[in-house]
């Protein structure tokens, strides 16, 4: 028994908390069918992936797209669980769990994330407005916040799961196994062979959406 499913026993209002949430994301609707869940930070290309997977795999996945604690309090005011105990926990109900993470370059994910809502947060204007200003304004306001735009890595930061020594660049894929549960890492830069990627992984033919 892992340290994880040790304290789970020992503490029962958790596994309750735990169940219910469980409910609230309809994850106990489908014991059956293997779960995944895309976790990763915005702006990597994940909603693709999650509509690509319930396209070609909803008889086969349930699946659970999420970024972060913040969004579980946003989408179903669910606190004082971390996603990691979510995806940790249906292990330990038996469930044939796999974690889905994408790496994008930083200068990449960064422009993204400025662009995204750049009138409302950092013009305090719409976005419709910004297609008048100066271009110069807009790049020297990037190049001000840009070391405090956030860079992390779930897969390295956040999984907490031993970590390979390289990255496959063969197969353009990580699986790595830890406590049963399968994390995926892909990498964006390699999107056109996701859908090559995930049918072999998965072993049934998936055609991938458009990348946004």
């Amino acid at each position: 028994m892992s340290v994880f499913e040790f304290a789970f026993v020992r503490n029962p209002e958790k596994l309750n908390q735990l169940n219910k949430i469980n409910e609230q994301l309809n994850i106990n609707k489908y014991p059956n069918k293997k779960l995944i869940f895309v976790y990763t930070p915005p702006k990597v290309g994940s909603t693709s992936i999650v509509s690509s997977l319930r396209i070609f795999g909803s008889a086969m996945f349930n699946i659970v797209h999420i970024h972060d604690e913040e969004m579980l309090k946003v989408l179903g005011n669910i606190s004082g669980v971390t996603v990691n105990e979510i995806i940790q926990f249906n292990k330990h109900l038996g469930r044939d769990v796999y974690v889905i993470d994408v790496y994008r370059s930083p200068v990449e994910r960064k422009i993204s994330a400025y662009f995204e809502k750049i009138g409302v947060y950092h013009f305090n204007t719409s976005d419709t407005n910004i297609n008048t200003y100066n271009i110069n304004k807009i790049v020297n306001r990037f190049n001000k916040i840009f070391p405090h735009i956030a860079n992390g890595d779930h897969f390295m930061d956040i999984y907490n799961i031993a970590l390979p020594e390289k990255f496959d660049f063969y197969n353009k894929y990580i699986l790595q196994e830890q406590h049963g549960i399968k994390y995926i890492k892909l990498r964006l830069c390699d999107s056109n062979l996701w859908d090559k990627i995930l049918s072999n992984i998965f072993k049934i033919d998936i055609i991938m959406a458009v990348i946004i």
